[in-house]
């Protein structure tokens, strides 16, 4: 068996030929993120808004679980196999990469929770209601990776659905922005679900999710933008 053609862990997978490739593009989804909550904890330390914090806490824990996953990635495409899952009769260093892999995946899940905090603002009970289901979402991740998936499009969906609604609401620049780069999100996870049909479908959600982003550091360049175009008005 060779790394390359099989599941490397459940719910991660890559066709040969892009093997590296997507450790580059994590990496560079992760050096954007890291930006994002520079700009975000900036903008925060002037407006002094709680949502800032939410997406604080959102992004931090986004940043975490890419690194944990370029971590993983790196260690697992050194060896020509992988055991599976087996986590209790295995190698040490692969139960710590196992452990790593589904504590990316929490982190990455939780994150998705705090976005979608920000916009519907769940109650206590609610929001242990979704905890709930993500935990169990994640424990299937061990035998059908899809499933995790599945939640997240969920919530991705809701989190697009209120995007969409505020910026027909607004008709802005800012939450166009915005609501593509939740689109891109919720198609990249769409695409993750299938990996067991065809591995290019990880490489389809890798695209996916990299332009998601990138879509969403260009709003700290609009809110530039737009505080300049604010300042110079009131020099007139």
């Amino acid at each position: 068996m060779t790394l390359g053609m099989n599941h490397i862990i459940n719910g991660v997978c890559s066709p040969e030929w892009f093997l590296w490739k997507d450790i580059i593009i994590d990496t560079i989804i992760l050096l954007i993120v890291i930006f994002i909550l520079y700009g975000i904890i900036k903008y925060m330390k002037i407006s002094r808004k709680k949502e800032y914090k939410t997406m604080v806490t959102a992004f931090e824990l986004v940043s975490l679980s890419f690194l944990l996953k370029i971590i993983v990635n790196s260690f697992i495409y050194t060896m020509p196999t992988f055991p599976g899952w087996d986590f209790w009769n295995m190698h040490f260093m692969h139960s710590l990469l196992i452990l790593a892999f589904i504590i990316s995946r929490v982190l990455f899940a939780i994150g998705v929770l705090y976005w979608y905090k920000m916009y519907y603002k769940p109650s206590s009970h609610s929001l242990f209601l979704i905890a709930s289901l993500v935990v169990i979402a994640l424990y299937f991740t061990r035998s059908q990776f899809y499933i995790l998936h599945m939640v997240l499009v969920l919530f991705l969906f809701f989190i697009v659905k209120k995007a969409l609604f505020n910026f027909e609401e607004k008709k802005g620049k800012l939450s166009m922005i915005i609501a593509s780069s939740f689109i891109l999100f919720f198609l990249s996870q769409i695409f993750f679900m299938f990996l067991e049909f065809n591995l290019m479908f990880y490489v389809i959600g890798e695209i996916f999710q990299l332009l998601g982003y990138l879509f969403m550091v260009s709003t700290l360049i609009v809110v530039k933008m737009h505080g300049k175009k604010k300042k110079s008005l009131r020099h007139c």
